[in-house]
Formats: structure tokens, C-alpha cells, sequence
């Protein structure tokens, strides 16, 4: 399928939105399990239901569809975690009661159990859902993104646990040419698999999140001082300065209470200033080790370890291995 093809299939008006432009048909909800939320019902969204597992294209645990067009879907949740592309036009939901207001480019992930509502859709307005089970997205992203980098590790895990990103993310990817591209062969290769889908679904997947990494961590970087964007931050701040930075330093560069960022970070990210610092030396040398010809002692000095035995150590203690055993294998 080409880009032609793909804006053709998206753009057609299917038979159930022709019904739902005229008026003539109901969704049925029968099925779904309901619960009411502040004196309202809502649908309980399950992976079993929407048919999360039994795909018959892949063994993956996503689901991509278009959203109807022309009608106003109910107040709902889900178990999985759902990531929501305006292709064209614009889109308005609720979440939670706030209202969210996408336009072309643009993506929001809605975490799993969050309550909202997608409002109608006009003709031009196409909103692409990409829902991916929990199981799947823990797995595939933390094994193939969760490398070099603390920022990278707490993003992911954050989306995961809710321990900053409460509800959504809305990602201002409106002017990343970089993406527009990744979705598009994203959804050509799903509307028309290939015979290596399930390879090149995961990959498109992983750099789709890569991109959205990036586009969120310079939002933030350029934002306010709330405390969740002070968390980014600062650990953007020890991925720069990892090889030399203390604590006294970085509380001193934010304008805050050692002790206070000290517990800060340990509260949001489950690890200790000292911590997180090591994390980051480790995973410059994992990369220097797979990717320079440096010897094991330059590579300790470079990250900042004046005593290799300690390096040693430390590299033992995160990667179960010495470093000549992991440059090895």
C-alpha cells in the first residue's frame, strides 16, 4: 500500500459512518460491562471485548483502528493503554471532565482506566487508535528503549505506573515531520501486511515512542516549574553532567533544598540521587563498550570512575556481568 492508497482507504466514508451521518444507527453497548463514576455510567472498555488478543494479522498484543466518524462515542474507560494520532482534521475529547483539543499531527496517549469521551468527528476529521495491551507495551518498549538513558527509563515507566503521567499525555508532535512519516508506514504496513509484520510493526512502534520521547522532553524543557516538569529536568541535567555532578551542585542549579531533591527524586523515580547518577555512568559505558574500540579502562575514565575496581563493581551490580563479559556478548 502506498501513501496514496492509505489517505484513499482512511478518507472513504464506511457503511456504519454513512449510518451514523443520516441518523439511522445506534451504537450497541450490551455487551460492555458499566459503572457509574460521579453520577455518570460508564463503559468499561476490556482487551476481550475489543478483540485486543484475537486479531487474526498478528500474534501482537495492538489494535489499530479509524474512529467513526459523525457520532458522539459514550463515556468510557479501558485496560489498555491507547494512543490517539489526529491524521487530519481535529479532535476533541474529554478526559476526566477537562477538555483536550487536538488538531492535525498531534498525539495523546490515554492511560489505562482513564475516563473519557471522543466527540464527533466531521468528515475531514480522521483520529487513528492504536490500543496496546499493557503486557506488550511493558515488554517490547522496556527491552528495547530502556538503554541508555534515566530520562528514557522514567518516561517509560512513568506511562506505565502513573507516577507523574496521571491520565494522559498529549504531545505537541504537530510539526515532527519525523513522525507523520513513521505513522504513515505504520498504518500501510498494518492495512497491508507484509510478510515480516509483526518485525517492522515493533520497529515503526519503537521509533514512533522515540520520537514522542523527544518532542515531550524538549516541551517540557522549555515549560514551567511545576514539580513533574522539575523531575525531567533534572534528570535531563544528570544525563548532561553524570560524570562530575553531586548533589550539592544540582540543588544548587534548580535553586533547591539538597534534602529536598534528594527525597524529590527517590519519591518520583523510586531511586536516590547517587543512584541515578551511577545508572547513567553505567549506561554511557554499556554504550561505549558496544560501540568504540576503547579499552575498559579508558572507557571507566571517560564516564567519570577514577578507580576501576569500583567501576567494576559497579558494573557488576547493574549488569550481572563484567564489562569485558557484556562487550563479549
Amino acid at each position: 500500500m502506498n501513501l496514496q492508497e492509505l489517505d484513499s482507504r482512511l478518507r472513504t466514508i464506511a457503511e456504519h459512518e454513512e449510518e451514523y451521518k443520516s441518523g439511522n444507527f445506534t451504537l450497541s453497548t450490551n455487551i460492555l460491562k458499566k459503572a457509574m463514576t460521579n453520577n455518570e455510567e460508564v463503559l468499561q472498555m476490556h482487551s476481550d471485548n475489543i478483540n485486543i488478543h484475537s486479531n487474526k494479522k498478528h500474534n501482537m498484543n495492538i489494535l489499530v483502528k479509524k474512529h467513526a466518524r459523525f457520532h458522539k462515542y459514550p463515556v468510557h474507560s479501558h485496560d489498555c493503554i491507547e494512543l490517539n494520532y489526529v491524521y487530519s482534521g481535529k479532535c476533541t475529547q474529554k478526559i476526566n471532565g477537562k477538555k483536550i483539543e487536538l488538531t492535525k499531527g498531534q498525539m495523546l496517549l490515554v492511560q489505562q482506566d482513564t475516563i473519557h469521551r471522543i466527540e464527533p468527528l466531521s468528515e475531514n476529521d480522521i483520529l487513528i487508535k492504536i490500543i496496546i495491551h499493557n503486557d506488550y507495551f511493558k515488554s517490547h518498549f522496556f527491552n528495547r528503549l530502556s538503554s541508555n538513558s534515566i530520562l528514557t527509563d522514567f518516561f517509560f515507566k512513568s506511562i506505565t505506573t502513573g507516577v507523574i503521567y496521571k491520565n494522559f499525555i498529549l504531545f505537541n508532535s504537530e510539526k515532527s515531520e519525523r513522525l507523520r512519516i513513521f505513522i504513515n508506514e505504520f498504518l500501510c504496513e498494518w492495512y497491508d501486511p507484509s510478510i515480516v509484520f509483526e518485525d517492522i510493526m515493533g520497529s515503526l512502534l519503537t521509533l514512533i515512542f522515540s520520537e514522542l520521547v523527544n518532542t515531550h522532553t524538549i516541551d517540557l524543557s522549555n515549560s514551567d516549574g511545576s514539580s513533574e516538569n522539575n523531575i525531567v529536568k533534572i534528570l535531563d541535567y544528570i544525563e548532561k553532567n553524570y560524570k562530575n555532578c553531586t548533589l550539592k551542585d544540582t540543588a544548587e542549579h534548580f535553586e533547591l533544598n539538597a534534602n529536598y531533591l534528594s527525597n524529590m527524586l527517590k519519591k518520583n523515580t523510586g531511586f536516590s540521587y547517587k543512584d541515578l547518577v551511577q545508572h547513567q555512568k553505567i549506561n554511557a559505558a554499556k554504550d561505549l563498550l558496544l560501540n568504540s574500540n576503547l579499552s575498559t579502562t579508558e572507557i571507566a575514565n571517560k564516564v567519570g570512575y577514577e578507580n576501576i575496581s569500583f567501576f567494576y563493581k559497579k558494573f557488576k551490580q547493574y549488569c550481572f556481568c563484567l564489562p569485558g563479559e557484556y562487550r563479549n556478548n
